[in-house]
């Protein structure tokens, strides 16, 4: 069901044409920055080595006004979507749209200002949790549960404290089309290790994150096509190939669950699939096995054969 007359697409644009042209953002007043040093870790997926850049910080801090902008865009975004999932009248379509957008203004913002100030970096994190979590449940048939459900919650969801990867698809059963391990490559017609699992579903099927961590690598990259690489603790990395498109950004903190992309086929692929690719301090692993396993358990680690 769309709005015909209060979209979430037709609301924010005019937001944020208005708050850019106004300077509210810090969109048109940013001090020219200096050169910056930076630190390199080069990782590989595929056959494709990818670098990632972590730049010194820049030095220019927010504004009050910028600030006062930032805190007044989410709260109305928060105050829309919960109005118009409890109308009914909003789609996945427009909250794809919305976190797009507010993915690209983070971006924008965290490339020129030092440091989001601490209550601000709450609201949007909230906020951003809400919006995933919005996606997940319009993927559910029961509306009626989607209206007991606030999505905006101070918190996110109790968990277990335990370290461990979950399926990054909403599937209970999800279907493996490759396993780990040396294969024929499918294109290329020799054999090579394959250094992930393939997961098959449908164009446009959420892909979810694994694990909590912080988004280092989201962007287009030859073979791998689209992908989103999330830096985990104890030096777990994990790794979402050949996407439709990308639902999170370098430098964004991310919940085990959170919608981080779409399914697709870009890159060297035959078909629309996920290429996931777990590993541990610069080593693949097969993640068939590490799914559901309580990893920040020494006798888990021991029985999986992992150090």
């Amino acid at each position: 069901m769309r709005c015909s007359t209060c979209s979430i697409v037709g609301f924010l644009l005019p937001w944020v044409v208005f708050l850019a042209l106004n300077g509210m953002l810090g969109c048109t007043h940013l001090q020219k920055r200096d050169a910056t040093s930076e630190t390199v870790t080069v990782v590989e997926i595929m056959g494709e080595r990818i670098e990632l850049r972590q730049e010194q910080a820049p030095v220019r801090h927010m504004a009050p006004k910028e600030i006062t902008a930032w805190t007044a865009m989410l709260l109305t975004i928060e105050k829309r979507v919960t109005q118009q999932l409890d109308s009914g009248n909003l789609n996945i379509h427009d909250l794809l749209v919305l976190r797009r957008r507010l993915n690209g203004m983070e971006f924008h913002a965290r490339k020129h200002f030092a440091s989001f100030p601490r209550v601000l970096s709450q609201d949007l994190k909230r906020v951003n949790r809400g919006l995933s979590q919005a996606i997940l449940l319009l993927k559910q048939a029961d509306e009626a549960e989607i209206r007991r459900v606030r999505v905006f919650a101070a918190k996110p969801p109790e968990e277990e404290s335990a370290f461990g990867f979950r399926w990054p698809v909403t599937q209970i059963d999800p279907v493996i089309s490759s396993p780990f391990g040396m294969r024929r490559h499918p294109i290329l017609k020799k054999k090579m290790f394959h250094d992930g699992t393939d997961i098959v579903g449908q164009a446009g099927d959420l892909i979810l994150a694994c694990e909590s961590g912080t988004v280092v690598f989201a962007d287009f990259k030859g073979a791998a096509g689209n992908m989103v690489i999330i830096q985990h603790e104890d030096g777990w990395r994990s790794y979402y190939a050949h996407l439709q498109d990308t639902l999170a950004l370098p430098g964004q903190e991310v919940d085990r669950g959170q919608p981080i992309g779409l399914m697709g086929s870009t890159g060297r692929s035959t078909g629309v699939h996920l290429h996931l690719k777990l590993e541990k301090d610069g080593q693949s692993m097969d993640p068939v096995p590490l799914m559901n396993a309580r990893l920040n358990d020494p006798k888990v680690i021991r029985r999986l054969g992992y150090h």
